[in-house]
């Protein structure tokens, strides 16, 4: 997944920005409560996830900008919004389904409970970890079975930090952030290093709220609107899928 590599957004506030390394950064005022401080030490759980957020390169590093920005800078990838594709074929829910289901270790229903944000290692952007309580499993793991009623861990690209004593904000519109109290349907990969688990793609995190209703969370255009899905639809269709066999991959077939 070349996530670098998507149509970059600006997002939505009217204020200065400058292109450092491939990312639109913002300086701004800001007065905000923050997550996490970065002038930390990562536990050996938080350095594997950091692992898994590479890709986010950029020529400064976080703490460089906090210095040149003393308001306060917001990091920023993402993709164009919404609209609809004429070319695309037409949206069929069973195979998005399963083909997202089939890259997935797992995919659950389940609600934040807490949440941490911390700078990654390499000081290029900042990641989530979400705890999450296990409401549903829609596809159980293999290697690590999930139970009901269970917390797991969830690491997700951006977040809210404070470094040296000023805020920075790391966002992938691909990726939109979890919050706590709020319930989700997630297509995961399993870190085994860790036992935690990151998204399994970017687009296969739902909102789940209201009457029925549900919420992409990535900028990028899935083929319907998802105001005409439900939460029931979504997990009739998983249990249809899951008792289907996925494709063998390639390390199978060997």
């Amino acid at each position: 997944m070349a996530q670098l590599d998507r149509q970059r957004l600006i997002l939505r506030f009217l204020i200065p920005a400058v292109l450092i390394g491939g990312l639109v950064v913002f300086s701004y005022g800001i007065s905000r409560t923050f997550q996490q401080s970065s002038d930390e030490t990562l536990t050996p759980k938080q350095r594997e996830h950091s692992k898994h957020f590479k890709e986010y390169k950029q020529t400064d590093k976080l703490p460089d900008m906090v210095d040149r920005f003393p308001d306060g800078v917001r990091v920023g990838v993402g993709t164009s919004l919404g609209g609809s594709d004429p070319t695309a074929p037409p949206f069929d829910l069973s195979h998005f389904l399963k083909a997202h289901a089939c890259q997935a270790d797992a995919v659950i229903v389940g609600k934040v409970v807490d949440q941490s944000s911390h700078m990654t290692e390499d000081q290029n952007f900042v990641f989530t970890d979400n705890e999450m309580m296990v409401e549903d499993v829609l596809k159980d793991n293999s290697q690590a079975s999930i139970a009901q009623n269970t917390k797991i861990t969830v690491a997700r690209a951006g977040g809210l930090v404070k470094i040296h004593g000023r805020i920075a904000e790391a966002r992938d519109e691909s990726f939109r952030p979890l919050q706590v109290g709020r319930r989700y349907l997630l297509f995961l990969k399993y870190i085994p290093e860790s036992g935690g688990y990151k998204s399994a793609d970017s687009q296969g995190s739902f909102l789940l709220s209201g009457q029925d209703q549900v919420t992409s969370l990535t900028g990028e255009y899935l083929g319907i609107a998802t105001n005409t899905l439900t939460a029931t639809t979504l997990r009739l269709g998983m249990q249809s899928v899951v008792a289907e066999k996925c494709p063998a991959t390639t390390e199978e077939r060997k």
